[in-house]
């Protein structure tokens, strides 16, 4: 009679360890079902698109707008940049901006970086308008980032290693003072060409028509006094 109150009483203690078991895994499905659900409904928020406007002018001459939204933890981002300045046409840059380019930077409300992403200026697609000219410049990416993370940024900042400095062309003209002191420049009278030779010399008569200064030579008709030879 005592064996059998033993066991029930045993079997009582095993059932409410079981049941104690039950309660606490069902307190912590609950718990955790219900944490889950408050992080997607926090989530969901930051699946609306998100605007991030910067104005590039002064330094780049284009603009740049960003869209970003978060969507199970990854980051779709739309890049579109409004201009396309003359340093991205410039043979003679080219070459130094093919793996040049800009970075995202999403920082917090204090300015610090919450996650990085650079593009190269390669990488970027060009858009046309309605006149087939380049008008700016569009790329898309996906990056991995927490709710947490995309929470905390508050603004973007852009940076580049891009050469906007277009060299000067270097142009060939002749000096004023070469020109003027030229004696076999066009249109002048024997008078002037005369007076331009002797910079180079004293003048001497050669033969008819003929004269030299140093080693340059000019000879006129005898006829009208018209240019025959100039060296």
């Amino acid at each position: 009679m005592k064996l059998n109150e033993f066991f029930r009483g045993v079997m009582k203690v095993a059932a409410a360890i079981v049941l104690a078991v039950i309660v606490l895994a069902a307190l912590g499905w609950g718990a955790w079902k219900f944490q889950d659900m408050k992080e997607e409904a926090d989530a969901k928020q930051y699946e609306v698109i998100k605007l991030w406007p910067v104005d590039l002018k002064e330094n780049l001459q284009v603009t740049l707008l960003a869209r970003t939204k978060l969507v199970g933890g990854r980051l779709l981002a739309e890049v579109n940049i409004d201009g396309y300045p003359a340093y991205l046409t410039d043979p003679r840059l080219q070459a130094k901006n093919r793996n040049a380019g800009i970075t995202l930077l999403f920082q917090d409300k204090d300015g610090f970086k919450v996650q990085a992403k650079p593009i190269a200026i390669h990488e970027f697609s060009q858009v046309v308008d309605a006149k087939g000219a380049r008008s700016g410049l569009r790329y898309e990416f996906t990056d991995y980032m927490s709710v947490a993370d995309y929470a905390r940024v508050s603004q973007l900042r852009v940076e580049w290693t891009l050469e906007t400095v277009i060299p000067p062309t270097p142009v060939a003209t002749k000096s004023a003072e070469a020109s003027e002191g030229d004696h076999c420049a066009s249109n002048l009278s024997k008078a002037e060409r005369l007076k331009r030779l002797s910079k180079h010399g004293s003048v001497r008569e050669t033969g008819v028509g003929g004269y030299q200064a140093g080693n340059r030579e000019v000879m006129f008709s005898t006829y009208d006094a018209s240019l025959i030879y100039c060296r």
